[in-house]
């Protein structure tokens, strides 16, 4: 799992971000209890350890499960595997497996998340240079062993969860070799002088694989900043939130203020940390994981959302950790090693400002929009679409980003 705001753990609503997401419902029209779609943070943490058979019949004839571990508790659940044997030869007898509950990014509320989109951003981060986590079965006489994204040659499917039976996307992983995200934070120190430096690098070279005439789906894209903002003014629109369409507006403006220069699309991992970029004991990129939040956009986003996490901590009200001199130095890092080390980070990029602007408009756009389909939802408005998330902390975190477009000036 993850958090949308100011911080990049999963978890139940509580304390004063608690009370100001209540708040925030309340005022968007919900009542207690939310739509069961909007409650997938105690589905998982109640989600009995318990491998369905469609994860059981996939495993090749003679594996056998011999142990699990739960090992996510956010918005999807996870499990270490211990295998009777590897699934693949070479591989060590260890496996993730990923079922997804969430289905909420931030790119498109109809755009769930499982695992088709997961391995299309797998496979595009493998073009450009990125290690992942595999999920291909061994190549037979009528399989490469080359996943796409029909699952042919992978391990995914779909199976039935309880405690509802609704139909989730599962997906087995190789298990990646690592060191612990604190063991990493020591080792990156060591290599690369900052874990924010070593970060960007991967970053900057996962963007640098252009997409512009590259068929991306099922991802979902947005081929320029101005068609991204066009669709999130509609989306603001039609939740009739005036101070979330004026956030569009405001955010609009200060990048047209700001002459940004155009960048060709790219792939967006938004959620970079050493708990996704694992590590080796010598500090070296063993896989990106987690690309559930993937999409194809305006590579800036993907820098901002790092550069705000990175410097703020907290839910609604935030702590600064740092300064615009650090989120500077993360914005000259990126250009250097996207560009090279001459590069004039503001005449490539623009100023950081707008786009941390962006990043937050994104998260209030997209869970006012998931807010007014649930109150569509609890007074009975039939087909509407509402992706399971946990609605919960999404509040948090649209109040984290309110919070942040007033004191950027934008609200």
């Amino acid at each position: 799992g993850g958090s949308s705001g100011g911080s990049s753990s999963g978890g139940s609503s509580s304390g004063d971000g608690g009370e100001a997401a209540e708040r925030l419902l309340a005022e968007m029209g919900l009542k207690e209890p939310l739509p069961w779609q909007c409650l997938m943070n105690d589905v998982v943490l109640e989600a009995p350890a318990q491998l369905t058979p469609e994860v059981l019949a996939s495993l090749p004839p003679g594996v056998q499960v011999l142990d699990k571990k739960k090992v996510s508790d956010g918005w999807h659940e996870g499990y270490l595997l211990t295998l009777s044997e590897p699934l693949r030869p070479g591989q060590d007898p260890k496996a993730i497996l990923r079922i997804w509950r969430s289905q909420l990014s931030y790119w498109r509320p109809d755009t769930p998340t499982g695992w088709a989109v997961e391995l299309r951003a797998i496979t595009l981060a493998r073009q450009a240079g990125i290690p992942t986590a595999g999920c291909q079965r061994p190549p037979t006489s009528g399989n490469g062993g080359d996943s796409g994204t029909d699952g042919e040659g992978s391990y995914v499917g779909v199976c039935a969860r309880a405690p509802r039976g609704e139909a989730c996307d599962w997906a087995i992983y190789d298990f990646v070799p690592h060191c612990g995200e604190e063991e990493a934070h020591r080792h990156v120190l060591a290599t690369a002088g900052s874990h924010t430096k070593f970060i960007v690098q991967h970053m900057a070279k996962l963007h640098a694989l252009d997409l512009t005439h590259v068929n991306t789906e099922p991802l979902a894209r947005f081929d320029s900043w101005r068609e991204h903002l066009d669709y999130l003014a509609a989306l603001a629109r039609e939740s009739e939130q005036e101070d979330v369409a004026r956030a569009v507006q405001g955010v609009r403006a200060a990048l047209e203020s700001a002459g940004v220069p155009d960048l060709p699309p790219a792939l967006c991992h938004f959620d970079w940390h050493l708990g996704n970029a694992l590590c080796d004991d010598e500090g070296r990129l063993q896989a990106v994981i987690d690309w559930e939040f993937a999409g194809v956009g305006d590579p800036r986003l993907d820098l901002a959302r790092h550069c705000r996490l990175e410097r703020w901590t907290g839910d609604v009200v935030c702590r600064d950790r740092g300064s615009d001199r650090d989120t500077a130095e993360i914005w000259r890092s990126y250009a250097a090693a996207r560009f090279g080390a001459d590069a004039d980070a503001v005449l490539r990029l623009g100023p950081p400002g707008p786009w941390l602007a962006f990043e937050c408009a994104v998260v209030l756009v997209v869970g006012t929009s998931v807010c007014v389909r649930a109150a569509q939802v609890q007074s009975g408005v039939q087909g509407v679409f509402l992706p399971r998330c946990d609605l919960g902390e999404w509040a948090e975190d649209m109040e984290t980003a309110r919070w942040h477009l007033r004191r950027m000036g934008i609200l």
